[in-house]
């Protein structure tokens, strides 16, 4: 787990939820209705290790976002994290499932919190529970000699038993 953050951090900000003693985190992630993703003819095990294969915009880490809890009311519940989804044609069919960050450390990852401030003039809301799980990346993905391990880490992410659909895909 990461280390607790200073006094000086405010809550939320630059600490993964679920510190030692606590319970773990629920990290989330979009997932697309696609088959690479989600594929629900493969019931009971329909997400799929595209799920978790970086984007071009994973530059410094695969991203997620911690769940919120009644510990960590700022972090975004599952529908409101859905609907902050980029791709206005993905926003409507989009799903959401999510891990806790134990499990995520279990495959051998690491939970970097990676808090996103709203922009300045207020018209794009932050996420301050944001976080990177930094050795799945794009340029990790690219790397011929990396990308094997990517896909056994994105492999092992989608078939954890403590993963969940909170909203399926589809629309």
């Amino acid at each position: 787990m990461t280390p607790s953050p200073t006094d000086e951090t405010p809550p939320g900000q630059g600490e993964v939820a679920g510190a030692v003693g606590q319970a773990p985190a629920i990290l989330m992630r979009r997932v697309l209705d696609q088959p690479k993703q989600w594929d629900p003819r493969k019931h009971p095990h329909c997400l799929q290790e595209g799920a978790f294969f970086p984007r071009k915009s994973d530059d410094t880490g695969l991203s997620l976002t911690q769940r919120r809890t009644s510990s960590h009311p700022e972090f975004l519940d599952e529908y409101e994290f859905k609907a902050r989804c980029g791709d206005p044609k993905h926003r409507l069919t989009c799903g959401v499932v999510a891990i806790d960050s134990a499990a995520v450390e279990e495959v051998g990852l690491t939970v970097a919190p990676d808090p996103i401030p709203p922009s300045p003039d207020g018209t794009l809301p932050g996420d301050p529970g944001h976080v990177l799980l930094p050795q799945i990346s794009w340029a990790a993905w690219n790397d011929e000699a990396s990308r094997e391990q990517v896909r056994k880490w994105a492999s092992k992410l989608a078939k954890h038993d403590r993963i969940s659909a909170l909203i399926e895909p589809g629309g």
